[in-house]
């Protein structure tokens, strides 16, 4: 069975390949490929482009409902609108989980993401919310366990006694 996987054999020329040829090189590090780099960027365009689609649908559609009960309004084309805009949601959806841009963050740029010692003293004010309805939960636990084992004690005892 050595023999099998033997430099000389046919398996034993088989090696794994790394980007690189670096086996310990740090996955964050690499850098991709200029082509891939170039698809993607290609795809955030695409989806960019379908986005502002979207957004007149949904303007659109919502202008219908908003003046549905004013003179002139159609109620056929709010119908087709709202339609339209569910098709293109689904349609927005898939092609995000095809192109891979569906994992990236949405982020704004009018609310830039927050910053470490933000996320770490939110992460730590609730911490504290939750320590605290642990401790009232377990301070109420034990009053309920006083009172039935004074209630239990005094049964024992029974009546007068």
């Amino acid at each position: 069975m050595a023999e099998a996987f033997a430099p000389g054999s046919s398996y034993g020329s088989i090696a794994p390949t790394f980007p690189n040829n670096d086996v310990f090189a740090d996955p964050m590090q690499l850098e991709p490929p200029p082509a891939d780099v170039t698809v993607f960027k290609q795809n955030i365009r695409l989806i960019s482009e379908h986005v502002l689609h979207l957004q007149n649908v949904a303007r659109s559609a919502l202008d219908g409902i908003q003046n549905a009960y004013h003179p002139g309004s159609n109620p056929v084309q709010t119908e087709s609108d709202i339609a339209t805009l569910k098709q293109n949601l689904e349609m927005l959806s898939e092609l995000m989980r095809q192109t891979g841009v569906g994992a990236l963050p949405l982020l704004s740029i009018e609310n830039p993401p927050p910053t470490e010692e933000q996320i770490m003293s939110d992460v730590t004010k609730s911490v504290e919310v939750l320590y605290a309805r642990l401790q009232r939960n377990q301070e109420s636990a034990g009053v309920v366990a006083k009172l039935l084992s004074d209630a239990t004690g005094a049964a024992r005892k029974g009546p007068g006694k």
